[in-house]
């Protein structure tokens, strides 16, 4: 059975289609708050970092500040988080006065194509995917140098340095638990 038949899954999609941004943030937030189990196992196919607005402004003004031009999501899944902060970025880069600042694009980048379209994958937010495959390797350079790679809840430390060797950017971001950040920076050694 798809999980796209599920009534706090067609709530999402409906947002989403008529671009309510905020109101996915508000419903994923009260998904966490009433703490039902069936509900935040099917939040958890669609997304695992549940951001608020706030959360989702302070990045977009990091990518900003920065002059990040494009995203790369690594392991994006259904790429809600990434479209959320889509939605956010366009905000921000409609209401700026700074004739300087660029549309930020943002790729979801996934392995297994068959999975993300067959009819038992959860919906995809994002119009633009990456399919890498399975053999992905370091041989298969991607960014430029304005670019970001974005991470969440990586758990494979080879793969993940396969990325970052092959990736050509400058900028990195790790979305995930504090514990996280400290294994990185303990295999990476920072």
């Amino acid at each position: 059975m798809s999980s796209q038949s599920e009534p706090l899954v067609q709530e999402i999609v409906q947002q989403y289609q008529s671009k309510d941004y905020k109101g996915i943030i508000a419903k994923l937030n009260q998904v966490i708050c009433c703490n039902d189990r069936y509900e935040l196992s099917l939040l958890h196919l669609l997304t695992w970092p549940v951001p608020g607005e706030k959360d989702l402004e302070s990045l977009s003004n990091y990518i900003y500040s920065h002059g990040v031009t494009h995203i790369y999501s690594i392991g994006c899944g259904t790429g809600l988080l990434e479209w959320l902060l889509s939605q956010v970025l366009l905000k921000q880069y409609k209401e700026s006065d700074n004739v300087d600042l660029k549309r930020v694009d943002v790729t979801g980048v996934e392995v297994d194509f068959r999975w993300w379209k067959s009819p038992y994958a959860p919906p995809t937010f994002l119009d633009d995917f990456l399919f890498v495959g399975k053999d992905f390797a370091p041989q298969n350079p991607f960014g430029d140098f304005n670019d970001m790679a974005l991470f969440c809840y990586f758990n494979n430390l080879n793969v993940f340095l396969d990325y970052l060797n092959a990736f050509l950017g400058s900028f990195v971001v790790l979305i995930g638990p504090i514990s996280e950040v400290r294994w990185i920076r303990k295999c990476l050694k920072l």
